[in-house]
């Protein structure tokens, strides 16, 4: 069994790519306290293990949880997966997400300094996992999209407490329009990956561009980009000129993907995903950039 948990673990949990997001998101909650408050808790060892640790968990608990809401898709457009080739067993999965989830737990109660927050991601996934997958939903994208891209945000929030109750035990100001800011490029990733041109489309699975054209989803997109950089309002003065016009870069490429597989779907479709994952990036690296670039911060 350990050896099918280290299959599925690495070919669709992807741990690298899982302790890098975890580490930046870490280190972007950290800094952000750190500029507004002075918060000392940016230094501690033990809260980067913990928060690091903590979301990776919870990471691993919902994309099994998926597995289990996808199982007759997956076996019909996926069967090169670990689950549907028989490589890895629904039992295995099963001990791994509870076993994710004793362990999260474990360490949240040795270390209660965010323990409200935590059960509070925790209990959003669990629900995702149950409620969230009720099978009439499975055809209705928008529904789904609209309950479970919050999980995003409500992992930042866990890290913002973690530093913050740590740093002021009475509790910190919540930064919303931060927390919106730094959690808004998943969704833009989100419905970027699963808008296709027509002729890319498969029968049977379901995209926004199925729901709202190919141009219909595009322009949805747009107007999260255009979300994510009023957004940027309340981050703006935090940045260097130089961290500020890598965030333009990243919003601008963006747009221009978008526009130019509005005018032309099949051609440039292969482009969306990858420049989501780039301004995804590049939102993760602003603080940390910030915390070395910016005059006398980083000392």
């Amino acid at each position: 069994m350990l050896a099918r948990w280290g299959i599925y673990i690495l070919e669709m949990y992807q741990p690298l790519t899982r302790l890098i997001f975890a580490s930046l998101s870490s280190a972007s909650i950290g800094i952000y306290l750190w500029i507004h408050f002075q918060a000392p808790a940016l230094f501690e060892t033990r809260l980067w293990g913990q928060g690091i640790l903590s979301m990776m968990l919870i990471l691993l608990y919902y994309r099994i949880c998926d597995e289990f809401k996808d199982r007759d898709t997956d076996a019909q457009f996926f069967p090169q997966r670990p689950l549907p080739s028989g490589r890895v067993k629904y039992t295995d999965l099963t001990i791994l997400k509870h076993s994710a989830s004793l362990a999260g737990l474990a360490l949240n109660l040795i270390w209660p300094t965010a323990l409200g927050a935590y059960l509070l991601v925790y209990g959003y996934a669990w629900l995702m996992g149950r409620w969230f997958f009720w099978p009439p939903m499975a055809d209705k994208r928008l529904i789904a999209f609209v309950t479970h891209s919050p999980i995003a945000f409500w992992g930042y929030f866990y890290l913002y407490h973690l530093f913050g109750n740590a740093s002021d035990p009475a509790g910190l100001p919540i930064a919303w329009g931060f927390l919106l800011w730094i959690a808004w490029p998943g969704m833009i990733w989100e419905l970027a990956r699963k808008t296709r041109a027509p002729e890319n489309e498969q029968a049977g699975y379901q995209t926004y561009s199925v729901i709202l054209g190919a141009r219909g989803a595009a322009a949805m997109t747009l107007i999260f980009v255009a979300l994510q950089a009023a957004l940027s309002a309340y981050v703006w003065t935090d940045f260097s000129i130089w961290v500020q016009g890598l965030l333009g870069l990243g919003l601008s490429l963006m747009v221009l993907s978008l526009l130019a597989f509005i005018w032309q779907p099949l051609r440039f479709q292969k482009s969306l995903q990858p420049i989501a994952e780039v301004l995804v990036g590049v939102v993760l690296l602003a603080y940390p950039l910030s915390y070395w670039l910016m005059p006398g911060l980083a000392g």
